[in-house]
């Protein structure tokens, strides 16, 4: 289920216990593929009835283009045609809107040695999960190189993962605080693991994060040695210098 704006869109047809729900919801419509009997008795009582119920046909298929104008100007963009399925969950730490690019995510045959990937489970809090709920981390191992992506780790890993995590070339780690840890749990997560490379995310900048979220710099004068890269890419190889390494993105 989707609220988009007022409006609150259904994948499936609305049963009986999804309209009771949405009855109590602020909202001035649903669309869905169908609706059963009880739950169009329950959504025709709100609002006094004026409540916008429609039915979508299941088999209609939008334009490839959409277009949108705004003013006198048109917008165009391609319909987004991504699959979700169970396998699209399969390799994603925690899933938030806004920072869950799945688009951007493509894997190529290079010929390269393959990579063997190995979900770590831990926690987004400091509760073992029961304000904010689980994280997956991800360890990355091929070609002689070890990387961890920790997600929305939101406490410091119990000692079964963090000796997982040992001797890493490079480690993803948030550093923003609030949502996930901050930058004095972070260093002293670097400082237990003590990877070669520590690549801060999850943090505020002028163009990018919510206001809650701490800027890098407050990380940056805690880490050590650090560097900033005029890119949003790095490679990583054994035996680098030990560094924090600080991405430069589109438009920063």
């Amino acid at each position: 289920m989707s609220s988009f704006g007022d409006f609150i869109s259904l994948s499936d047809v609305c049963d009986e216990a999804t309209a009771l729900l949405i009855k109590r919801e602020v909202s001035d419509g649903i669309i869905a593929p169908g609706y059963t009997p009880g739950a169009l008795e329950i959504l025709k009582a709100k609002k006094n009835g004026n409540y916008n119920v429609i039915e979508i046909d299941p088999d209609y298929e939008p334009a490839q283009i959409e277009k949108k104008q705004i003013f006198g100007i048109t917008f165009e963009q391609g319909r987004n045609e991504l699959k979700i399925d169970e396998a699209f969950f399969d390799n994603i730490a925690h899933s938030h809107h806004d920072h869950n690019y799945v688009e951007g995510v493509a894997l190529r045959e290079t010929g390269a040695e393959p990579i063997q990937v190995t979900p770590l489970e831990s926690f987004h809090d400091g509760e073992r999960g029961q304000l904010r709920g689980p994280n997956t981390m991800y360890l990355l191992e091929g070609g002689g190189v070890r990387a961890a992506h920790l997600g929305d780790i939101g406490c410091m890993p119990e000692p079964s993962l963090l000796e997982r995590l040992q001797g890493l070339d490079a480690v993803m780690l948030p550093v923003g605080g609030h949502y996930t840890v901050g930058p004095q749990e972070a260093q002293a997560i670097v400082e237990v693991i003590r990877p070669r490379v520590v690549i801060p995310m999850h943090y505020r900048s002028e163009r990018f994060g919510f206001d809650v979220i701490g800027p890098v710099e407050d990380f940056l004068k805690i880490c050590g040695p650090w560097k900033r890269y005029e890119s949003d890419s790095i490679e990583i190889n054994p035996g680098m210098e030990a560094h924090t390494a600080v991405l430069t993105y589109l438009g920063e």
